[in-house]
């Protein structure tokens, strides 16, 4: 077991899919979000501050909605239960296990989708949701499932 430093600690504990889900949806908040920028500085103006302790800063005011949300995707992920019925025939958790970095882009997907209202309860997680299962769909089939848009580059950029 290794000793970490604060700025490489786990956000929640050692669950690294999660950790890593949680860091995107944070970084996702912070480029595109108003309300968390000014968290940010909010949270961080004259103080020296160590690499990592923002993204802290906002990690501890994601609302229990948007926390749920991400819980709940990641169990549906790991049951192998996203997107029914779009992928009942499709058995993709070996090949996302198997990729770390097609794992991360499904959980940015979700998480770029994903919107939350003024109190940061999630408004649209069906839609997060099966946007991030139409991506699962096009990664292992090399199609986009019959009457789905392609892809728009905010929905599948790492931030």
């Amino acid at each position: 077991m290794s000793v970490l430093t604060p700025p490489q600690r786990r956000l929640n504990g050692g669950d690294r899919q999660a950790n890593s889900a949680l860091y995107t949806i944070v970084m996702a908040r912070l480029r595109w979000d108003p309300r968390a920028r000014e968290q940010r500085c909010l949270r961080t103006r004259g103080a020296a501050i160590a690499e990592g302790s923002a993204v802290s800063a906002v990690t501890t005011k994601l609302s229990h909605g948007a926390s749920g949300a991400l819980r709940r995707f990641a169990g549906w992920v790991a049951r192998g239960s996203v997107g029914h019925p779009l992928l009942d025939e499709i058995d993709y958790g070996d090949e996302l296990r198997d990729s770390p970095s097609q794992m991360e882009a499904l959980f940015a997907i979700f998480a770029n989708v994903l919107e939350l209202d003024d109190q940061g309860e999630p408004v649209n997680e069906p839609h997060a949701e099966r946007r991030a299962a139409v991506w699962i769909y096009r990664y292992c089939t090399g199609n986009m499932p019959p009457g789905e848009p392609e892809f728009e580059g905010w929905e599948v950029e790492l931030h």
